[in-house]
């Protein structure tokens, strides 16, 4: 079993557990019943402690639940794997940082040894591997943890080395969303609204918020939107899309909240619905305009 999913089995079990103490009588209670013997009745006073806690085991469950698949789905993607397990002391072409610059390291290593390394380099070292020594002695014998990633992940990951996949990520990070097609901000609109749905299973920024002009296709629980990509630009902005926000569950394992490809649409179509709504105004002061 997958560490994720057994850390949420664990915790689902121990609330199990305690309910499973609780007296029948006070279970039906809770459900809005009145136990006998052999039967229950319906109960026209709810019982609203004991309710609202069983409604929040509920709720921890399929959070529990929802977290642990996002982490196993974060641990298969590459990118993710990279930035959670080897950007902190790697670079991909930007040179050395705690440890060598990972930037043709498929060329440098045979997959083979890379996966051994990978897997656990102290075992490597021990075993008087000549590379894997030589390594160890040059960056001042400072130890790689060992990794658990499975097989799959450590083919994935160096097939996304091979690929030069961290500056191409790197490359698509850099846009600025000016630069976005027709296209592009065609499927920020079908996100933003819920026409399309996110890669990570979350709901559409309209179920919280709102665009000026489409109020009725858009929640009231978060602010409107329509002057967001004005207010944060880019790099703000593609910060508070990774990060996440209620009721998605974001940034779970070091997976963002929004793809890149989702995070620059999203951004694009913003900035269409400021540039859209941006209206000369009557004071001089500022020009004609906001």
């Amino acid at each position: 079993m997958a560490r994720p999913y057994g850390y949420a089995l664990a915790i689902i079990l121990g609330i199990i557990k305690r309910l499973a103490s609780v007296p029948i009588r006070t279970l039906a209670e809770a459900c809005r019943c009145t136990w006998r013997p052999g039967y229950a009745v319906a109960n026209t006073e709810p019982v609203a402690v004991v309710g609202g806690a069983v409604m929040k085991c509920a709720a921890l469950c399929f959070l529990l639940m929802t977290g642990a698949a996002l982490e196993a789905r974060a641990q298969s993607d590459p990118s993710a794997v990279f930035t959670r397990k080897c950007s902190g002391c790697h670079t991909f072409g930007n040179g050395v940082l705690v440890g060598p610059d990972l930037k043709g390291v498929t060329e440098r290593h045979s997959r083979r040894w890379l996966v051994s390394w990978i897997s656990s380099s102290e075992r490597a070292i021990r075993s008087g591997d000549s590379a894997a020594v030589a390594l160890f002695n040059k960056y001042r014998q400072q130890r790689m943890p060992d990794q658990n990633l499975s097989g799959d992940d450590v083919a994935a990951l160096l097939d996304y080395f091979a690929s030069g996949g961290p500056e191409a990520d790197a490359r698509r990070k850099s846009r600025r969303a000016n630069m976005a097609t027709a296209a592009e901000i065609d499927l920020g609109r079908s996100l933003f609204l819920g026409e399309q749905p996110l890669a990570d299973g979350g709901a559409s920024c309209s179920s919280c918020h709102r665009l000026t002009g489409t109020a009725s296709r858009g929640g009231s629980l978060g602010p409107d939107l329509t002057r967001a990509y004005a207010r944060f630009q880019d790099k703000r902005l593609a910060s508070l899309l990774e990060r996440g926000c209620f009721p998605r569950v974001g940034h779970v394992g070091g997976r963002n909240s929004v793809t890149d490809q989702e995070s620059f649409a999203l951004r694009a179509f913003l900035r269409q619905a400021t540039m859209n709504q941006r209206a000369p105004v009557a004071s001089s002061k500022h020009g004609g305009r906001w």
